[in-house]
């Protein structure tokens, strides 16, 4: 009868047995799950019995300089038991000077001293880790602490938690924290990777936090400091800088708001993107992607930089004009007659276009000023290579004339394109000739074909039909934006467009025949000076009305769609 009586309880023995250790294993249970998650754990010093299911990684029995210089930089997961050091405040020391309390990632700190708990909780709140938790392993039995999150905000510590080891106990631990611990406190703005003259004045760049933050929060309750820039990164910049080493270095602790680049982009505008961390620490992230020059120029310019160009280029314009006057020197006057054509295009172009946005249009047309200018001092390349007289002899040798670097001219054609040179000369930009090629096979195909060939810097004019008819300055300014445009990628469909729509919709010859141009810009130009046609001041007057005239248009284009801007 009392073996039926034993039998009958000894379930609910065994159960209030093993009840207390259940309890006490049950947050241990918990804290390996969420290791074995992250497998790269590294294990500092030596647990007791109690503690050997917890598998790591890797290990270091002993805390000393020596070992933690070892460690790879490479574990998610610290376990770091203090149980046979006397001196912990010492060997948290050494991990900070070691860098390994430089983190944010999870530790899980093991002491059996009682009074140690304090320290290493307020040493690791201390270094920002909100997540980690301290085990206290004595007398055979385990204890978890951590920080009484609902009174501690802003790196005051208002008190020390234990653990019960409750579902709701643990659940903080391993899932996002509420958004309401930050909110007060200040939030700390760190650069790395970045030369400081990427970024936009702090107003600007505030401001864009501030819009971000009212996702998360009140505004109103974030305090932003920015941080001094790094000197480091002042000196080399890594060029396979990732996001990968853009989270390591938020994770060394700089600040609490990071902005980095994914890529290591000379130029790199704020389309910011936003990646939370696992306790609400902002991690934020330029999409630092390379950009056309016409982009940069409208994040990095200054006003002052954009005043300077007009009064350089009005300097430049009217030193032209002196020079004409002043010289008989057929470079100087050809391309100032062709200005005057090219103009005529940006005129048509700051009409209403495909380019919607204001100021990409602006910059657009300054951009195409800025080929203007580099097309004349090209033009006069050109107009002093036709007066050199033509290189009769059949070439076959096509490696010693590109190291003899004359020009080759055929009595045949005239087109333009670019082949662009280095990791992407294989890319031919023009319709009219082969593609896939590399430069000397496109070079003997020209050959074959008897077509101008010019070697330039940045690629290779081909020129097709009348070599002594005037080659306009437009037609040079056209295909280097053709070069530039393709080159980034962007714009060049619109660019295109507007270029064709200006020829086709015969707007060009409308003008230049109501100026009654229409004698100049068909005159030939040959090895005869006294066939060169001479600026006189009437033709000075005409360039100036039609630079005034086309600069008010363009205001007024402004103003219009300033005014009354179209939908997209």
């Amino acid at each position: 009868m009392f073996v039926h009586i034993f039998i009958l309880f000894l379930p609910f023995a065994t159960m209030r047995l093993k009840l207390p250790e259940r309890k006490s294993n049950f947050c241990l249970d918990k804290v390996i799950a969420n290791i074995e998650k992250n497998p790269n754990t590294l294990l500092i010093g030596e647990l007791n019995s109690n503690l050997n299911s917890v598998v790591a990684s890797g290990s270091i029995s002993q805390v000393n300089i020596e070992n933690l210089d070892q460690i790879e930089p490479a574990y998610e997961n610290y376990i770091i038991s203090l149980n046979k050091i006397e001196d912990v405040e010492e060997s948290m020391k050494y991990l900070e000077n070691a860098e390994i309390l430089g983190t944010r990632r999870k530790y899980i700190t093991v002491t059996n001293n009682r009074s140690n708990v304090d320290l290493l909780v307020k040493k690791l709140h201390q270094h920002g880790f909100y997540k980690s938790i301290v085990i206290l392993d004595s007398d055979n039995n385990l204890k978890f602490y951590k920080i009484d999150h609902e009174n501690s905000k802003c790196g005051e510590i208002n008190g020390i938690k234990e653990i019960t080891c409750t579902e709701d106990d643990l659940e903080p631990l391993f899932k996002p924290r509420m958004k309401e611990h930050y909110l007060g406190c200040e939030l700390k703005i760190a650069f790395a990777q970045v030369p400081p003259w990427v970024f936009i004045e702090n107003n600007e760049m505030k401001g864009i936090l501030v819009d971000f933050l009212k996702l998360i929060g009140e505004s109103e309750q974030w305090k932003l400091t920015f941080l001094p820039h790094n000197p480091v990164y002042d000196e080399d910049i890594s060029e396979n800088y990732n996001f990968e080493s853009l989270h390591d270095d938020f994770e060394n602790g700089i600040g609490d708001i990071f902005v980095g680049l994914v890529n290591n982009a000379p130029y790199v505008y704020f389309d910011i993107s936003f990646v939370l961390t696992d306790d609400y620490i902002l991690l934020v992230i330029p999409k630092g992607q390379k950009m056309p020059h016409w982009k940069s120029m409208l994040y990095l310019y200054s006003r002052k930089g954009w005043l300077l160009t007009l009064i350089l280029f009005v300097l430049f314009y009217l030193s032209l004009i002196i020079m004409t006057c002043t010289t008989s020197d057929k470079n100087f006057q050809c391309p100032v007659k062709n200005f005057m054509f090219t103009y005529a295009l940006f005129l048509a172009m700051s009409t209403p276009t495909p380019i919607l946005n204001i100021k990409m249009k602006f910059l657009f047309i300054t951009m195409c000023w800025i080929f203007a200018i580099n097309a004349i001092i090209i033009q006069g390349k050109l107009y002093s290579i036709l007066s050199v007289p033509l290189y009769e002899r059949d070439i076959k040798d096509f490696e010693g004339l590109f190291d003899s670097g004359l020009p080759i001219t055929f009595r045949e054609g005239m087109s333009i394109v670019f082949l662009l040179m280095g990791p992407d000369y294989q890319r031919v930009l023009d319709a009219y000739t082969i593609t896939n090629m590399t430069l000397t096979e496109a070079a003997v195909q020209l050959y074959k074909t008897k077509n101008f060939v010019t070697l330039l810097d940045k690629g290779i004019f081909i020129m097709k039909p009348h070599l002594r008819k005037m080659v306009t300055t437009i037609e040079i300014v056209y295909f280097e934006v053709v070069y530039y445009l393709r080159k980034h990628h962007e714009l060049f469909e619109r660019f295109d467009f507007a270029v064709k729509r200006s020829i086709e919709s015969g707007f060009m010859d409308h003008l230049l025949k109501d100026l009654e141009w229409n004698s100049l810009l068909k005159d030939e130009i040959n090895n005869d000076e006294s066939s060169l046609f001479k600026l006189n001041l009437t033709h000075i007057q005409g360039s100036l009305f039609i630079l005034i005239g086309g600069y008010c248009l363009s205001v007024i284009s402004f103003i219009f769609e300033m005014l009354w801007p179209r939908r997209h």
